[in-house]
């Protein structure tokens, strides 16, 4: 087997090697977004584009196209497509060039399910708002794609996000509902169970066997088993054999977020369970009135649980989403209870809609559920302006997230064995409050690692925005610049690329974004973070453009969308400069007096951090190029005359990196501005490329890959080369990411 998924593997890599063309048949087993699934014999690929209208799922097709690997995210905290796609088995994608029809229905069994899941997707949406829909359609179905953006993100800084994805409670009120309706049936205990793990099955193949679906199906058929075989099951051992089955059959998952926040989960209800039972087991709570005590005794389990919960779920949750959310096991207290009658009064609605003449009815039925998500709608919005209801800390690495779980562990046997050993009439209120103190001192310890982990690193990010430009800067004195961020190829690159990376380092304010010019391709994603800011947690203070700079349409919007931000916009001119701590942003270009618009407009900026200074140069072309080096010469010029105490107030480092005017356009990137940039005696650390031997300047190319307009040109390329520059461009390396000494 091993030796036949190789051979795959190798004709596919040598076809794409090659950039030749395989033909390839396979049955249709997933629509997605401007993609689908295809199982062939070479393993399961990813098509890119829309499946034609008149093919479905199950049917045969014979595909024409040249493989390729699914691209890895290539900006930090990105969403990483390869990383994804790995999890599921698939590694290679194909741009069909023809598509032939070869077995209508080919696989009627993928068929037959899909049918079932389009008309259960048209019934909720015919019954409920769109919003409600979303949000049910993902509880019932797994189908995420339909659920309001806004509401998502609203849902996971709350804590809740596990509502939107079929967990265990999911499958476990499913199951006791079959359960239910197969005890109706005039047949024996163990046939009732073996038709129960049956429509278990089905139910896990109808919504797609997820990791945390293929364990709640495992652990609850396990229930099932026990029951016809006269046993009883407990949860650490049918979870145990739930990994082993999921390590077995999908052992592409073992690093997925779903595979390790299903199992984490497990984890911390056995470790809460524990605790719980070490606490207070026999404790009746004699100073509260009888008919208290029961409903606290169970209050307090829910809060001991809550917390345990969230302090195994951290490392994935920093790993992934690069923040905590301290108020989630308070709002978890208010939502789980509610979730039971939510996904049964959806599930009865959605089943009765299908029944003629019971259209009203299921309309009815399907009122707690639309009331009871409203309610979770108001709870999110009524927790996201509270302060710190999300705290922004960065992302962890795989390796420190793996680190952070044994030592969880640890400290919770540690709390229960410390406990355990305690008398029951020594357990004062003391050691019930310290239970709780400690955990939750664990969990922030966490996130305050991981906050000033990234807060005490300093970086250039040169993002890869496609074709465009964006730049970072992040100093260990706590500075904050955006330089530019937007693109002409990447319509969502403020919500797919810019706030991910500020949220993947931490940064919850910009102190400035500076935009040279307001070309969409340098603007977009700076209004889409003013847009969007505030629902994210990140807030920009100032903007600033070059003096003169004439209104068109794209600043106009931006100028409104920083209005409705509150950020302030300034206009600087040559000779202005931005002084923070030991960061430096000198204004070069536009001059005194000048006004314009488009690309030689550009405003010219130097930035200069200890040991590193910066060139932002815009989109200028060869003549503006001349006036910026006939300005760069002539501060070279006041350096070499001035006095150390002079040098330090008013002139920059050599300047080490330069922003490529213009993408790499042919006509940028002069001689005379590239004699200018000279060696240094100090390196560069750069964490994502490969340092150069020398120390030579570095060129830095922002441009997307496959551009119609062919940048970088070969020419502007010679240029760099014969000037000693290092190149580093966007479209081969990624993002470019300068580690600050």
């Amino acid at each position: 087997m091993r030796q036949q998924m190789l051979s795959r593997e190798a004709v596919a890599s040598d076809a794409a090697a090659a950039g030749k063309a395989l033909s390839l048949e396979g049955v249709i087993t997933e629509e997605r977004e401007y993609a689908f699934l295809l199982r062939t014999e070479a393993g399961t690929l990813r098509v890119r584009g829309e499946l034609p209208e008149d093919l479905r799922v199950g049917d045969r097709i014979r595909i024409t196209g040249v493989p390729e690997r699914i691209q890895a995210a290539t900006n930090p905290g990105a969403f990483d497509n390869a990383a994804y796609a790995e999890s599921e088995g698939i590694h290679w994608q194909v741009t069909a060039e023809e598509i032939v029809l070869t077995k209508r229905n080919g696989d009627w069994f993928l068929g037959m399910l899909d049918r079932i899941r389009s008309a259960c997707r048209e019934k909720v949406e015919e019954l409920l708002p769109k919003k409600e829909a979303g949000i049910l359609l993902a509880m019932l179905l797994g189908e995420r794609a339909g659920v309001d953006k806004e509401l998502k993100e609203l849902y996971r800084q709350s804590g809740i996000a596990h509502v939107l994805a079929i967990s265990g409670l999911h499958v476990s009120l499913i199951g006791a509902a079959l359960m239910a309706l197969c005890s109706l049936l005039p047949i024996s205990g163990r046939k009732r169970g073996a038709l129960t793990i049956l429509f278990l099955l089905l139910y896990g193949a109808l919504t797609g066997f997820s990791p945390s679906t293929l364990r709640a199906i495992w652990m609850l058929s396990a229930v099932c088993f026990g029951r016809m075989l006269r046993r009883t099951s407990d949860l650490p051992t049918s979870a145990g054999g739930a990994l082993f089955l999921i390590l077995l059959i999908q052992p592409y998952r073992v690093t997925s977020s779903g595979m390790l926040m299903s199992f984490l989960a497990v984890a911390g209800i056995v470790a809460g369970d524990s605790c719980y039972r070490a606490i207070f087991d026999r404790e009746r709570f004699l100073f509260l009135p009888t008919r208290l005590r029961g409903p606290f005794k169970r209050l307090m389990g829910m809060i001991l649980l809550s917390l345990m919960l969230q302090l195994f779920l951290e490392p994935v949750m920093l790993r992934d989403y690069y923040s905590v959310t301290p108020y989630s096991p308070l709002v978890n207290l208010l939502i789980v209870p509610l979730l039971t009658a939510a996904v049964m009064s959806g599930a009865v609605g959605l089943l009765l809609s299908f029944l003629p003449g019971f259209w009203n009815l299921a309309e009815a039925a399907l009122l707690p559920c639309r009331g009871i998500l409203r309610l979770y709608e108001g709870i999110c919005r009524a927790v996201s302006h509270i302060p710190g209801h999300e705290i922004l800390t960065g992302g962890i690495g795989e390796t420190e997230a793996l680190i952070a779980i044994p030592l969880i562990l640890a400290v919770v046997y540690g709390i229960w064995h410390l406990l355990r050993g305690r008398k029951r009439k020594d357990r004062k209120w003391s050691a019930y409050l310290l239970t709780l103190l400690l955990i939750t001192a664990f969990y922030l310890a966490g996130a305050l690692y991981a906050s000033l982990r990234n807060r005490w690193a300093g970086r250039i990010i040169f993002l890869d925005v496609g074709q465009g430009d964006g730049c970072i800067v992040h100093t260990k004195n706590g500075t904050d610049l955006l330089f530019d961020c937007g693109s002409s190829s990447k319509e969502t690159v403020g919500t797919d690329v810019l706030i991910p990376a500020l949220r993947y380092y931490g940064i919850r304010e910009l102190d400035g974004v500076f935009l040279s010019h307001s070309d969409t391709d340098h603007i977009s994603g700076v209004q889409q973070l003013l847009e969007q800011g505030e629902l994210y947690g990140i807030r920009v203070d100032r903007i600033l453009l070059g003096a003169g700079t004439v209104e068109d349409e794209n600043l106009k919007r931006l100028s409104e969308a920083a209005e409705a931000a509150g950020t302030k916009v300034h206009f600087l001119r040559a000779g202005d400069a931005l002084v923070s701590g030991e960061t430096t942003v000198r204004v070069l270009l536009p001059r005194e007096g000048e006004s314009g618009e488009g690309n030689d407009y550009s405003m010219v900026n130097c930035l200069t951090v200890p040991g590193c200074s910066v060139l932002f140069t815009g989109d200028i072309g060869a003549e503006r190029e001349a006036e910026l080096a006939e300005i760069l010469r002539e501060a070279e010029e006041r350096t070499a005359n001035n006095s150390p105490e002079e040098d330090a107030e008013t002139s920059a480092d050599v300047v080490r990196i330069l922003k490529v005017p213009h993408h790499g356009s042919r006509f940028s990137s002069s001689e005379q501005l590239l004699s200018l940039f000279e060696a240094s005696d100090t390196p560069i650390a750069e964490s994502n490329v490969p340092i150069a031997a020398s120390n030579a300047p570095i060129a830095v190319i922002s441009c997307g890959r496959r551009n119609i307009y062919g940048h970088p040109a070969g020419e502007t390329l010679e240029r760099l080369e014969k000037a000693g520059f290092t190149i580093y461009r966007t479209d081969q390396n990624g993002a470019v990411i300068v580690e600050l000494p």
